[in-house]
Formats: C-alpha cells, structure tokens, sequence
C-alpha cells in the first residue's frame, strides 16, 4: 500500500494482476490517425462554424484559417441563465441560480489528430487558449471554480471524435477540489512548505518515477498515483493557477505535454484518457500552499466494487515499471 501525501489517498499497488503494454493495444483497434482529416458531418470540422456560433477564442494562421477556437457548448451542463426554483432547505438544498459556464476548444482544424499527433507550436496554441479564456472567465463573480479539461477517446467520456478540450466555470467549489486545497493547506500550515514542490525535489532527487523533464517542468508517475500510467506534469515554479503561467512556460510547457502524450500514444496506442488543469483561482486562496499541475490518466482500468466501497484504487502495476517504459520508448515523431 502506497501513500499520495498531495491528497492523501491511500493506493493497493498489485502487480502481479498487471498486464504487458502491448495487452492494450488489442483493447483499441482503429486509433486517431486513421480517421479522414475531415468530416462533413463534424460541428467541429472547418466549414461546420455555424453550428458553434458565439466564438470566444480564434487563433488563425498567416492565411487567416483558423487553427484554434472557442465556442460555447451546444449541450451545457451548466448555462449562464438563471433558473428559478423553491427555497433551498436543510437537506434538499439547490442552487437558485444554477448558472455557470460551460465552453468548448476546438484544437485542430484537422479531424484525424490529437495533441500527441500534434506540433509544439499546435499545442501551444490550444494551451494559450486555455489561458485566455481562464482569465477572462476569472473576472465572473459568480464563479466559484474554473475547470479545464480534455476527454480523449469514449471510454474517457468523449462523444466526439474531433480533437477538442472542453471549460467549465461552476457556481459551487467542488468537495474534492476543495479537499486539495485542504490538503495542501494543513501541509503549509505545519510550517512544511508547498507539498507539491516538496514532491517535485522528492522525485527528481529519486528520479525512478521521472517520463519526461525540462528546464521548467517535470512529468511523473507519482508515487501512488491511482491508475497504470498517470502521469503530473508539474511546473517547477511555485505557482497556484494556471492562468498565471508566463508566455515562455507555456512554449516550454507545450513541448512537455507532446513528449508525454507521445509517449502514451506510441507505447500504449492512443489509450483513451481524460486529461485535467488542476488550478486555483488567481485571486482567490492558495498562493502560497497550491500548486497548479496537470494530470493524465489513462483509461486502462475500471472502477468496480472495492473502490465504490471504499475510495480506494487498485493499482496494477508498479509506478517506477510504467515510467521506466515510457521513458525508453524511443519517439519517431520529432516535428515541432
């Protein structure tokens, strides 16, 4: 059993119940780049822009095509209408103003690729994307939280296959989140510092759980991370939100999350995974004790019985196992 002191969740690490790399590419036949570059029936494909209308972010290139946009979702979980409803009550509790925001990036104007196909300069484009719109939807007083966040794959919940990212600007601060924020409080408040830069020089002092490092950021399998594969990518920096990140991270940044997204995409053959921006808001608490990351996780397991029951996972395989293979992989594509 292994301990996450960011979270403080306990791990069952099993790895005799693991499985060879290769076992999962049996699991996803047909992978990204075999789809058509472009479909005429995708909202998200160049010439389907009236069907997402209300552009918030357009990124074009000399010949003014568009490479990345925003838009609102067509489906919201959450809208920026109120919503009437009864008294909120002791137990049945609601919002009455259920409002909220709920948008979609739109990475690529081609149909068959995803960040890992993708160039550094591509990538960049969608993380600045990201940026722009968590500043601007930062100055809504009615938001409590701000989350980034991509599906890659049906199994990540994904119901389109264009590569997209989706933002959500919720009213409420979630349990869990607020639990990190706990978290990393208590660690702060016992005079230890950042718990996530006490991780970052933890693992580059060991270095067994390291994929990929660069002069500003490091990727890892955490120490007990709850699935096979999962990666953090961590700024070195001390920094609590993301949108407070420089020009030049997130240059250095988007080169990061190609080399690991790579590595995932080439070893494990473009496994389904939900990747999230762990952040907190720029003005809110967390300046000193969080630490803005992101997390991958791969969907190559399910939850089942124990963890419903318990909230725990079972993990697979050995964490220092899955970075030591993501590491050697050896990467035919370079582009930038």
């Amino acid at each position: 059993m292994r301990y996450n002191v960011a979270t403080r969740d306990w791990v069952v690490v099993a790895p005799e119940r693991a499985r060879r790399p290769e076992d999962f590419h049996a699991a996803k036949p047909a992978i990204t780049e075999d789809r058509p570059a472009h479909r005429a029936d995708c909202p998200f494909c160049p010439g389907g822009e009236a069907n997402t209308p209300g552009e918030t972010v357009r990124f074009c290139d000399a010949q003014d095509n568009w490479q990345v946009r925003s838009f609102p979702n067509r489906y919201p979980a959450l809208t920026a209408e109120a919503e009437e409803g009864p008294p909120t009550g002791s137990l049945f509790q609601r919002r009455r103003f259920g409002s909220g925001i709920h948008e979609v990036v739109a990475e690529s104007r081609r149909h068959n690729v995803t960040l890992a196909l993708q160039s550094e300069a591509e990538i960049e484009l969608v993380l600045r994307a990201w940026q722009q719109r968590s500043q601007e939807l930062f100055h809504k007083r009615e938001l409590e939280h701000l989350v980034v966040f991509k599906n890659h794959g049906v199994s990540a919940g994904s119901s389109l296959e264009h590569p997209h990212s989706q933002i959500i600007g919720l009213p409420v601060l979630p349990s869990s989140v607020r639990r990190r924020f706990d978290d990393a409080f208590r660690f702060f408040q016992k005079g230890k510092g950042c718990v996530f830069c006490e991780m970052l020089r933890a693992e580059l002092e060991d270095g067994s759980r390291v994929v990929v490092e660069s002069y500003g950021f490091l990727a890892f399998v955490p120490f007990a991370s709850d699935s096979p594969y999962s990666i953090w990518i961590v700024p070195k920096r001390h920094c609590h939100c993301f949108a407070l990140t420089e020009r030049s991270e997130l240059h250095e940044l988007a080169g990061v999350v190609k080399q690991v997204l790579a590595r995932l995409y080439v070893g494990l053959r473009d496994p389904d995974y939900n990747l999230i921006v762990r952040s907190a808001n720029p003005p809110g608490p967390g300046t000193h004790f969080f630490h803005w990351y992101i997390t991958v996780v791969p969907r190559l397991s399910r939850m089942a019985g124990f963890e419903l029951g318990t909230g725990m996972f079972i993990r697979s395989s050995l964490p220092e196992a899955d970075a030591a293979y993501l590491r050697g992989l050896q990467l035919v594509r370079e582009n930038k």
